[in-house]
């Protein structure tokens, strides 16, 4: 194609609200090719499983790249895409020699008992790479690369070679920027920040589209000029990830800046959680979203287990988040999951999940059903609060997703119910239900020795007057008695 070529493509933007879409000119795209050919490269011995549906733009590499080079593309039809085994076994019998696909793909072929092959070379890309699955790939294959880049920018901004150095985190950093693409990390202001310094992803290039299509309020904000390119005209795309640059030039991503949670005024960064979940020997794969509305939301952690493992506790893994994690970014339920809900791209429907998730219960012991009161009272309002069915004594208010707000609702209807003064803070100081029972028996003991000490003291007072009003009486009979007639 001529670099003067300005016909588009036309892709559908944005996993989350309502999608956008997002021309992109061919120049841009015969460009990207180039670079692909280039690095990770094709060739035209190489046998390429087309796996993503064509409404994914990446699906563009798949179907142009080996053809540009004389390749070959084997389509996997649907059916085989959802099903490990068999795409296992087509990659086997068609001479596969490369494969590209989202990490949640990939997971379903290790799992499914794929042995890879030592000339088999791996592109991962659409979501963060986890380093535990980036493992399993290094083990099944001669390369294994890392991809990045949204769809604003024609397909992939950057690739990275997998090697063991980058498995030291939680997940694979992004680096190596395509031919013809810059990639910095940046302050609001569109200037480079400060290695190791947080910031937003910021891409420029020949890959950019130049904008979304009639929306021209949303391409000025996100497209907008580049104030170190030295280029007149020159713009950069705003990608709204939070990265920082590593010492060693790659980046290290963090999370979306308008992707981030906010439950009772603090502003969660889910990605942290699910790193730190990640990091548990036990657990295969952690997704972590907001369910719920208003004062009764909270978060929950959707969980898969490696195969094997014994689940741990919720008790266990608050343990586990608490070392590093402050108390209000720590989940209220973990629900078992045992496969994720994909979007028709492949990548993890978080909507969906959240959906799913939040009508589980909240994992907790089994309830005692010998409660006494006040046990029994708080039990009850707890439950209305929560919306539960049943609490223990060992359960904690908060660990069950009781918050400040919920602390005070609890407090108002325990006071009007049981005639006490509770104060907020006592739910705070006592956040079992068994040391709030007991703090409640405390307060209602206090309250019938201060009422019997009160009666006493008024029998003291009224036998006082009446002992007076005799000895008075005696004294008059006494006068009366001996007077002189």
């Amino acid at each position: 194609m001529s670099p003067a070529d300005t016909a588009y493509l036309i892709y559908t933007s944005g996993s989350t609200g309502r999608p956008k879409g997002v021309p992109i000119r061919h120049d841009s795209l015969s460009g990207f090719l180039r670079s692909m050919i280039h690095r990770p490269g094709l060739a035209a011995g190489d046998r390429l499983l087309a796996v993503t549906t064509v409404a994914f733009d990446i699906a563009a590499l798949e179907l142009f790249g080996p053809l540009v080079v004389g390749g070959t593309v084997i389509l996997a039809d649907a059916a085989t895409v959802r099903d490990g085994g068999r795409l296992a076994a087509l990659a086997a019998d068609a001479g596969a020699t490369v494969m590209q696909a989202t990490p949640a793909g990939w997971r379903l072929l290790v799992e499914a008992g794929w042995p890879g092959g030592p000339e088999f070379r791996i592109f991962c890309g659409g979501e963060a790479l986890g380093t535990d699955l980036a493992r399993e790939l290094l083990a099944r294959g001669r390369e294994v690369w890392n991809l990045y880049g949204p769809t604003e920018t024609a397909i992939w901004s950057a690739a990275l070679k997998v090697e063991a150095a980058h498995l030291a985190g939680s997940t694979v950093p992004v680096g190596g920027a395509i031919d013809g693409t810059q990639i910095r990390v940046v302050d609001p202001r569109g200037m480079p920040v400060p290695l190791g310094v947080p910031g937003e992803l910021a891409i420029g290039g020949v890959g950019l589209s130049p904008g979304y299509r009639r929306k021209p309020a949303l391409t000025a904000e996100k497209f907008v000029p580049d104030p170190c390119g030295g280029i007149t005209g020159a713009v950069l795309y705003r990608t709204g990830d939070r990265v920082r640059l590593r010492g060693d030039g790659t980046i290290a991503f963090l999370g979306r800046l308008d992707g981030q949670v906010k439950l009772r005024g603090h502003r969660i960064e889910t990605g942290e959680i699910e790193a730190r979940l990640a990091a548990h020997p036990g657990i295969a794969q952690a997704v972590v979203v907001a369910s719920g509305e208003g004062a009764s939301a909270r978060l929950v952690a959707g969980l898969r287990w490696r195969e094997g493992v014994t689940p741990s506790t919720p008790d266990e893994l608050r343990a586990h988040l608490a070392g590093s994690l402050p108390a209000y970014m720590l989940p209220a339920a973990y629900v078992p999951v045992p496969a994720f809900p994909l979007t028709p791209n492949g990548k993890i429907d978080r909507r969906a999940l959240a959906l799913a998730v939040g009508r589980e219960p909240v994992a907790r012991p089994a309830a005692d059903l010998r409660l006494g009161e006040p046990a029994a009272a708080i039990a009850a309002v707890w439950c209305e609060v929560l919306g539960l069915g049943q609490v223990a004594l060992s359960d904690n208010f908060f660990d069950l997703g009781g918050h400040s707000l919920l602390a005070m609702a609890v407090q108002r209807r325990l006071n009007e119910r049981l005639g006490l003064t509770l104060d907020v803070v006592d739910i705070f100081r006592f956040p079992t239900l068994e040391t709030l029972a007991g703090r409640a028996a405390g307060l209602m003991t206090g309250r019938a020795e201060a009422a019997a000490a009160d009666t006493a003291q008024a029998t003291g007072r009224a036998a006082s007057i009446v002992a007076g009003r005799e000895r008075l009486a005696g004294r008059r009979l006494a006068r009366s008695t001996t007077a002189p007639r």
